[in-house]
């Protein structure tokens, strides 16, 4: 089943305001003993809400913004361009790229802004196949480019070929590992060489070979996954400390 939940939808600022509050409230209340049928209830709430501001500006300051639009696919395509083949939004909450036998392919694509402190792309793919096989032909396969939008060619080095992820209904899977990894059905691309700000041409394609197979694609959860903020990973050590000598003055 794929996920309706996902990363990459755009914000329109650096930082993002979470809900952080409500959520360390919760998790203060639970360690100052304000749960119900604590023995210690309510007890030194005053350290507690101490910890507030640092939790908070531990959650905040994690970079969010990412120049990607609907990755996540909830209510429909919007954002994103499918100029050749058939290409559908499922109310699952994911895109499906159908075998065209018109196009020789069937495309789901979008520029967007790399901004700096990201890391990684990542996506969620599953093929399916129907039929009897048995075509004399290649096999469907599909595949990912990351592209320049000026000319086309490959953002990483890509050694013969302008795609950074293949895969067909012959079973095989192809991609350099030194910057590509596959976990499950979920690709993500090392984008730490790539310049902050630069704009970038992504090319989701299923092309149709002569297998005797009706082949799709399902895509969900394209996203950008930022670099953690070394604010943050600080803050939140300092909060992790706190939080540990605050529950051994509260807990009996």
């Amino acid at each position: 089943m794929w996920s309706e939940s996902g990363g990459g939808s755009r914000s329109s600022c650096p930082l993002v305001s979470l809900p952080v509050f409500p959520f360390a409230r919760a998790v203060l209340t639970l360690m100052a003993g304000r749960e119900k049928g604590h023995p210690r209830k309510g007890a030194n709430m005053n350290y507690a809400r101490a910890l507030l501001p640092i939790i908070a500006l531990g959650l905040l300051a994690v970079p969010l913004r990412a120049d990607l639009s609907n990755g996540d696919f909830s209510t429909d395509l919007g954002g994103w361009d499918t100029p050749y083949g058939t290409v559908t939004w499922n109310t699952g909450g994911y895109a499906v790229l159908e075998e065209d036998f018109f196009y020789a392919s069937s495309t789901l694509e979008q520029v967007f802004i790399v901004d700096p402190g990201i890391l990684s792309l990542s996506f969620d793919h599953f093929m399916t196949s129907d039929g009897s096989g048995g075509g004399s032909g290649s096999p469907d396969w599909f595949t990912a480019s990351l592209l320049d939008p000026g000319t086309l060619d490959p953002i990483l080095s890509t050694p013969g070929f302008t795609d950074y992820f293949y895969r067909d209904t012959g079973g095989l899977v192809d991609y350099d590992m030194g910057i590509v990894t596959v976990s499950g059905d979920t690709v993500t691309l090392d984008l730490t060489s790539v310049a902050g700000g630069r704009s970038v041409f992504l090319a989701l394609d299923l092309w149709g070979g002569d297998d005797g197979y009706i082949t799709q694609v399902a895509i969900d959860n394209v996203r950008l996954n930022p670099i953690p903020a070394p604010g943050a990973m600080l803050l939140g050590a300092i909060g992790l400390g706190m939080a540990g000598w605050l529950k051994r003055r509260l807990v009996p």
